[in-house]
């Protein structure tokens, strides 16, 4: 048995354990990305305007598979170098093995290792001028001598992937998914803003801004410290600030707050609890 005196004795030397949290009663009001995407209206005259003004999104570029033997001016002048690949054009018209003479003749070790192959490439790539005479080529087909800075070359062109370009109706839907996407967040963006703006100048609450940008004022009772307070969404960071001097003795709205991205809120104090011993009758 444990007497009541003894209980009273422990209550009063131990009283700060039976303090009460303190709490604050909140209003707020908060935006969330998710809400606002859920009324944009994407309409068909938007989608084939992105569409065509964004046509080359579409597109898919053609790719060109090259080999070519290289006749380096490193050690030649250019008339032998010429010679040499005049006489290799020659010979493969005749029906010399290309790949066979790429690995015995080309100065590009890289290549010539593989019978001349340059793998595949979109325009870009390669100089200029062996561009330009490879875009001019058809499948198999063998150039005339083309002069770079790096010698002379023979390309063929071994292989084509024809560009192609997906239609209208085959990337609506997706069109459809980013322009809304788009316009939520730009909407989402501004109204964040104007909450930040009018939470900023009002010096009565949240009530007017919550009208003015027709969103819907909420409250919660009994926030303590604690992260986690049901009612509220959690936030480490918007918690500090309802317990901050400017928040909760002078009255202010806090900042705007990021609770996670796409979702900000502004709150205010209405109410503070400092803590207090609970009566003896209650923790006996």
């Amino acid at each position: 048995d444990i007497s009541a005196e003894a209980i009273a004795e422990y209550y009063a030397e131990n009283s700060a354990d039976f303090e009460t949290e303190e709490t604050v009663d909140v209003e707020f009001v908060e935006l969330k990305l998710s809400d606002i995407a859920a009324n944009v209206v994407v309409d068909e005259a938007q989608v084939n305007d992105y569409y065509e003004e964004n046509i080359a999104l579409f597109r898919t570029e053609a790719e060109r598979r090259a080999s070519h033997i290289l006749i380096s001016t490193d050690e030649l002048s250019d008339s032998e170098a010429l010679e040499i690949v005049t006489e290799l054009k020659v010979r493969i018209n005749a029906g010399d093995d290309f790949a066979v003479l790429a690995g015995e003749y080309s100065a590009d070790p890289g290549s010539a290792a593989m019978g001349g192959d340059l793998g595949w490439s979109t325009t870009g790539v390669f100089v200029p001028e062996f561009e330009a005479a490879l875009l001019e080529l058809q499948q198999d087909e063998v150039s005339a001598a083309v002069k770079t800075q790096f010698g002379y070359h023979i390309i063929k062109l071994t292989d084509l992937r024809p560009g192609a370009e997906r239609s209208l109706d085959d990337v609506r839907e997706s069109l459809v998914a980013e322009l809304a996407r788009d316009e939520a967040e730009n909407r989402f963006y501004a109204q964040s803003e104007r909450l930040d703006d009018l939470a900023l100048e009002s010096l009565d609450g949240l009530g007017l801004v919550a009208e003015d940008m027709k969103i819907e004022l909420q409250s919660v009772a009994g926030v303590g410290r604690l992260v986690g307070t049901v009612g509220l969404p959690v936030s480490e960071p918007l918690v500090n600030a309802l317990f901050s001097t400017e928040v909760l003795e002078d009255g202010a709205n806090t900042p705007l707050i990021e609770i996670e991205p796409g979702h900000v809120i502004v709150a205010r104090v209405t109410k503070h609890d400092l803590p207090v011993v609970r009566p003896l009758e209650e923790v006996s």
